[in-house]
């Protein structure tokens, strides 16, 4: 398969990482019930800044705007605002290839403080997502570029392409999530079937294995049952669902 980079003109830097990043968990289970923690609680969206954005800042956001639409046909990365809110973005990127991530499409929450680019915009994940440097649980991304690192020399765009080349080279040593991280320094193919699993369930194309999670949910079980039920046999929903009944 091919190894995606990064595009040369345009990426932002990969930058340092956060020192110390706030560390979250997902209150680890024995790796016999892989995958853990299948189905996060949902988290709210983020809100969105308040405040009036001054003709200097509206005119650069605006501008930041025409040039990602313009390239989003092009490119893997790509946003646009929230009901025509300069300060509230979505963000859209395709997993890179060669990466537990390919084949999905992941959102990111964009919120825009009204002293950009002064100021670096806050970002999250809305795309559950298994990462070390990406809460698992809130989206939460332990990126440089994103705080200390961050110069108004760079764009949203760039910003979006520095969390992408982040898929590509996580950085465990230093993470957002430790269960996800510990897991990647223990068992790394352990760690890249989670991480293409989450993929396939909460980003890919097709969502069918979160209809199935929701099918078998609806008969009274767990999602968390359910997801493990359906990677045991395969994503079979019927023998999946015949097991959990006969309490296999």
């Amino acid at each position: 398969s091919s190894h995606w980079t990064r595009e040369p003109q345009e990426a932002g830097p990969r930058g340092a990482f956060a020192r110390p990043c706030p560390v979250g968990t997902t209150h680890a289970r024995p790796l016999e019930r892989y995958p853990s923690a299948l189905v996060p609680e949902q988290e709210q969206p983020m809100a969105t800044t308040a405040g009036k954005l001054k003709p200097r800042e509206q005119k650069r956001l605006e501008k930041e705007l025409s040039d990602i639409r313009e390239l989003s046909q092009e490119s893997s990365v790509s946003a646009d605002s929230v009901d025509g809110d300069l300060t509230h973005w979505k963000g859209t990127m395709k997993g890179p290839e060669g990466t537990p991530y390919a084949g999905g499409t992941f959102n990111i929450d964009i919120a825009i403080p009204t002293d950009y680019p002064y100021n670096p915009p806050k970002m999250k994940f809305d795309t559950k997502i298994w990462h070390p440097n990406i809460s698992s649980q809130t989206g939460a991304i332990c990126l440089d570029v994103l705080g200390k690192e961050w110069s108004p020399a760079l764009t949203i765009r760039t910003a979006l392409l520095s969390i992408q080349a982040l898929l590509s080279a996580p950085e465990p040593s230093d993470p957002q999530d430790a269960e996800v991280a510990d897991m990647y320094k223990s068992n790394k193919e352990l760690f890249n079937q989670t991480a293409k699993y989450w993929t396939e369930s909460f980003a890919g194309e097709a969502k069918s294995n979160k209809a199935k999670i929701d099918s078998i949910v609806e008969m009274g079980f767990t999602a968390e049952q359910a997801a493990s039920a359906l990677e045991k046999h395969k994503y079979d929903e019927t023998q999946a669902l015949n097991s959990l009944l006969e309490g296999a």
